[in-house]
């Protein structure tokens, strides 16, 4: 049994940690919102980043680990904090992208972290080289949109 996690794997475990907390966000952000422009930018999103996670998990478990999930309690705990920023504002939809702009500034410091690994396989080198790609201009277009 292996006890150590190596460099590799515990990077790209970080990164999917993220991209599962954005997954979930982008649910229940879908679930909570009425705007339909706001609704189909988070399906969008969620849409791209399962595409992500599939890559990455397949990567994780090829070197004999498994995939770590982020933890769900304070995940809802985060959740429950934007619908109750979202019940107080005049702008709900506002909080929700404001929280996410957040967690994507936090992916995207993952994902670069991950890309500077040593000895990072090529393939998964490009994938993480297209997610910081994503991501920024995910950031870019939350920037214009406040």
């Amino acid at each position: 049994m292996k006890w150590l996690i190596d460099e590799q794997s515990a990077a790209i475990n970080e990164v999917l940690v993220s991209i599962k907390k954005s997954i979930h966000f982008c649910e229940h952000a879908v679930e909570r919102l009425n705007d339909e422009e706001t609704k189909q930018f988070f399906l969008r999103e969620y849409k791209e980043f399962n595409a992500f996670l599939s890559g990455l998990v397949s990567f994780v478990r090829f070197k004999g680990e498994l995939p770590r999930d982020p933890d769900s309690e304070r995940e809802t705990l985060e959740q429950w904090g934007v619908d109750f920023k979202a019940l107080l504002s005049e702008d709900g939809e506002g909080s929700f992208l404001e929280h996410y702009r957040d967690m994507q500034q936090d992916l995207l410091v993952s994902v670069e972290s991950a890309g500077k690994t040593n000895s990072m396989p090529e393939s998964i080198g490009g994938l993480l080289k297209d997610m910081e790609r994503y991501v920024t201009a995910t950031l870019r277009d939350l920037q214009e949109w406040a």
